[in-house]
Order: C-alpha cells, then structure tokens, then sequence
C-alpha cells in the first residue's frame, strides 16, 4: 500500500545488505540504516513507528522491547525470543510461531 513506509535501522552484516537490496526493491517507500542507530536519533525513529517487528532469530533478553513499550510503540516479535514470554500477556505485544529454518 503507498501509505505504508517501511523503516529498517539497525547494524547489518555488510554481506546481507546485497540481500536487503533485492528484497526491498519492490518497495516504494523505504528508510533504511545499516549501522547503529544513535541515541539522539533514536526518538525520531522511534515517533515515526506505527509497529516495531523484532525478528530476532535467538535472543535471550532484548532492551528494544522495553524502548517500544516506553515510547508507546506495539511489538511484533517471535514467540521464541526469550524475553517474549514475559510480556505476552500484554495488550501491545503479538508474538508468532517463528519457522525453525528461518528463524
């Protein structure tokens, strides 16, 4: 949908950007950061979120979870991360059975 902007920030593996690169090629509206987001420009990414997806493939505890929630933000993240069950129950967070080959 045109309206939809999809937001990708983070470090990344130089050798997955060429991946990065093909996958969002059909897409129109793409802001992406391939490097350590900034605390000074943390919040503006932050306001700009409508959802925050975490796929992490294995992670035991993760401080992105509690920056959504201080900002406000809704969560998409897969029921095997670690700190997903302690927050399951909460209104803002939606966790799925993530596939074992991808993660």
């Amino acid at each position: 949908h045109p309206s939809i902007v999809l937001m990708l920030g983070g470090k990344t593996h130089p050798d997955d950007i060429e991946a990065f690169d093909r996958l969002v090629a059909p897409l129109t509206r793409v802001i992406r950061a391939h490097s350590f987001v900034s605390d000074d420009e943390l919040p503006l990414w932050m306001r700009a979120f409508d959802i925050m997806a975490l796929p992490y493939r294995s992670v035991l505890n993760s401080g992105s979870i509690a920056l959504a929630a201080t900002y406000g933000v809704p969560v998409v993240t897969p029921q095997q991360a670690g700190f997903a069950a302690d927050f399951a129950d909460q209104s803002w967070v939606t966790t799925y059975e993530a596939d074992a080959e991808s993660g």
